[in-house]
């Protein structure tokens, strides 16, 4: 339906701040001149998928404006319909892939069934909007006749294709089992990318792919902080080929971790800390952890000590003094604070009766004002009747003479 010199009423439909007649600079003229520049820039090289920043850079306009029609024509499929969605990797991505097939190919061929099996599943519990591409969280609208899905927001707008409408869909909503059902290789993914942005959620959301920064911070807290993380003590390098043979394939040994201990958040804080760096550091927040229970401990010993002690006469006695002269010291400083707030008080009374004094001294001299301007007026209008009156007196002489 698209025609480069006239408009479908499909366009009409979605964009209707260009055609409302509402606002000079938004008109079907403006609206053509977005459409028609962003189509040939596209088609320049129509096997490239082409940018919003692109198009801002070479289309003079309303950043908003432009923006809408670029989202319209790329829902339609009139820009980006062949263009490739794939991103080049990161080097800690090739890393990753490189590893994962690596221990795949150690690991049974049952055992790779399971996981390709399980993969698919959580693949099906995704439900990706068809239109802004953003995974949908709570419900979304889909059309199995059709293969569509659609997020709320793009319901709302209407962004669906032509000949649809708001009766081809249903609501479907998301359980929270699809949302919190995260794989080993998610969670990988999760500590790689904090490991690299921190706490910039949203870049470690797109580093794990098909989760919003919200997931990915309830999954980071969640996390069990243990001997499951903890990597061998030799190996520098954890993404290495036999660093991954030696997770995949179960030791006959278990490994247990000084610092596997989860229950107490200063030694999962240690834990944590020794998955990300090397053993010396670990060994320094171990150590630092020992320390601080220790003092915990003979914090809480000196307590029972002074509890068991209690009944010492000479103890209650030193008890009681203590108490009397801390007593006594907060009468003092309550005194002061009285004290202060009465000079306080005072001084505000002063203040108050020398403003009213003002304020009488000023309406005094407002009425004095007023009672001059009164008697000036009354001058004025004397002055002014005797001029009138002079000239007509006159005329009378001259006419009785």
């Amino acid at each position: 339906w698209f025609s480069w010199s006239g408009i479908h009423e499909c366009e009409a439909k979605f964009v209707p701040e260009f055609f409302d007649g509402k606002s000079s600079s938004k008109n079907p003229r403006v609206y053509k001149y977005y459409r028609n520049a962003i189509i040939r820039r596209f088609r320049e090289n129509p096997n490239r998928k082409i940018t919003f920043t692109e198009v801002r850079k070479t289309t003079i306009g309303d950043v908003g404006s432009i923006r809408r029609v670029f989202e319209f024509l790329e829902t339609w499929g009139l820009i980006n319909y062949a263009g490739s969605t794939t991103k080049p990797q990161l080097k800690w991505e090739e890393k990753e892939t490189k590893s994962a097939a690596a221990a795949a190919a150690a690991q049974g061929s049952d055992i790779a069934a399971a996981s390709s099996g399980g993969a698919a599943d959580s693949a099906q519990k995704k439900r990706v909007c068809s239109g802004c591409k953003v995974p949908c969280t709570i419900a979304c609208f889909a059309s199995d006749k059709h293969d569509m899905t659609l997020c709320a927001r793009c319901y709302v707008r209407g962004n669906y294709r032509l000949g649809l409408s708001s009766t081809d869909f249903k609501r479907v909503e998301i359980s929270e089992e699809a949302k919190s059902d995260w794989t080993d290789k998610e969670t990988l993914q999760l500590l790689e990318g904090i490991m690299h942005y921190g706490d910039d959620w949203k870049k470690v959301a797109e580093h794990v792919g098909g989760r919003s920064a919200k997931e990915c911070v309830a999954r980071f807290v969640k996390l069990p902080f243990g001997e499951q993380f903890d990597g061998p003590p030799e190996s520098a390098e954890p993404d290495t080929e036999l660093g991954l043979q030696n997770v995949a394939m179960p030791t006959k040994r278990m490994h247990l971790s000084p610092l596997a201990d989860a229950s107490n958040p200063i030694m999962a804080q240690a834990a944590f800390l020794s998955t990300l760096v090397g053993v010396d550091v670990a060994e320094v927040a171990a150590r630092a952890a020992v320390t601080a229970l220790s003092d915990l401990v003979n914090i809480k010993q000196k307590e029972s000590d002074i509890a068991t002690n209690g009944n010492n006469p000479n103890t209650t006695e030193e008890a009681l003094l203590e108490a009397n002269l801390q007593l006594e010291k907060e009468e003092e400083e309550l005194e002061k604070a009285i004290s202060g707030i009465a000079t306080q008080t005072k001084e505000m009374e002063e203040k108050i009766i020398h403003f009213e004094e003002f304020e009488l001294e000023t309406e005094r001299k407002r009425q004095q004002f007023q009672h001059l301007q009164n008697r000036l007026f009354v001058d004025q209008l004397t002055i002014l009747f005797h001029k009138t009156a002079a000239p007509k007196a006159g005329e009378k002489a001259v006419k009785s003479e």
